[in-house]
């Protein structure tokens, strides 16, 4: 199953990113839009610690003048504890493990991505699905073309009701033995940015 993250505003459908569960258990989130990471940036992080965990935020800026660009970046989680981060035809330039079962028991929910998009009038249009049979489209209704779109994915083990009051779109999704939260909220136009928590 495929999730289409679109944004619209006047009248027009923006992509901005996806969300594609495979048939294995993995979850992958990708951009729409190319990124850029300094020349030398790979992160591994392969110690992980039930009692003395750490939250990391590594942070990718889109602003261009000193790095380097990756297209159409993507964080994948393959169950039970693996999580990545690829451009497409890439190198890796991200590796880490966590418990993400133990995360969810004890911590009820597990922060994992937020990426900020260009401003929506900038953005590529959305086009047609290549399968619409296992596509889905996430709408996001934007206040102006102007604007650039917040968007995070977030584990979760049970879903919950409250909605803070400037949500653009809040979505639960049953996947496994989890859920996964994806929440969108308007911000002042900036450039494209990714970041991911990794526990450690």
């Amino acid at each position: 199953m495929e999730l289409l993250i679109t944004a619209r505003a006047n009248n027009k459908q923006k992509r901005i990113g996806w969300v594609s569960l495979q048939p294995d258990g993995s979850v992958s989130v990708g951009l729409s839009d190319s990124t850029f990471v300094s020349p030398d940036f790979k992160a591994q992080n392969f110690v992980w610690s039930a009692d003395h965990r750490r939250t990391i935020h590594y942070l990718i800026s889109s602003d261009s003048r000193t790095l380097r660009p990756i297209r159409n970046p993507h964080l994948s989680f393959h169950p039970p504890h693996d999580f990545h981060l690829h451009a497409n035809g890439g190198n890796m330039l991200f590796e880490g493990i966590a418990d993400l079962d133990l995360m969810l028991r004890q911590d009820g929910i597990v922060p994992w991505i937020r990426f900020v998009s260009r401003a929506v009038g900038r953005l590529a249009d959305a086009g047609l699905t290549r399968n619409p049979g296992r596509a889905r489209v996430v709408l996001i209704d934007a206040p102006s073309e102007d604007c650039s779109v917040g968007f995070g994915v977030d584990f979760a083990a049970q879903e919950q009701s409250s909605r803070p009051s400037d949500v653009l779109v809040s979505e639960w999704v049953q996947w496994r033995t989890y859920w996964l939260h994806l929440h969108g909220v308007a911000l002042p136009p900036q450039v494209a940015t990714l970041s991911w928590f990794h526990q450690r």
